[in-house]
């Protein structure tokens, strides 16, 4: 668990997107995540959650639909192309293959220790490097 401020935040349902600020490498990042504990219809307040807010979170990238392997000379990175959106395209390590869907990288400024879900069977082994685009998403503590 990592301690991230709220910078920006949208509802729609029980979805959430928002803008956090992951304090320990201030970095600030997009991501997706689900709150069962509050219903909003989109635009509406958040009752539960403001800007400002810090909170414990676990940072994970699912829905991958792509998974490069890499040449040994490309570093740990991400981007977030789309403006606004949890999206990523990360360049990571694999430190620990899970099973055939998912691993744990090291992900650079992002973070040690990430853990990554995939869409598809992929054959990963320790020390791969791989690119992969997905959906950064954020799991709260008591969520």
């Amino acid at each position: 668990m990592e301690t991230v401020t709220i910078e920006q935040l949208w509802a729609d349902g029980y979805e959430r997107r928002a803008k956090i600020l992951l304090e320990s490498r201030n970095l600030s990042v997009w991501c997706h995540f689900l709150q069962h504990d509050e219903y909003l219809e989109a635009g509406e307040p958040s009752t539960r959650l403001s800007v400002g807010d810090r909170l414990q979170v676990e940072i994970n990238i699912q829905m991958v639909t792509e998974c490069t392997l890499l040449e040994q000379a490309e570093t740990p990175s991400h981007q977030q192309p789309i403006e606004n959106s949890p999206h990523i395209v990360a360049v990571g390590r694999v430190l620990e293959v899970l099973d055939k869907y998912s691993c744990i990288c090291d992900f650079g400024a992002l973070g040690v220790g990430v853990p990554v879900e995939m869409e598809m069977e992929v054959e990963l082994r320790e020390g791969n490097l791989i690119k992969i685009r997905g959906s950064l998403e954020m799991e709260m503590e008591d969520n």
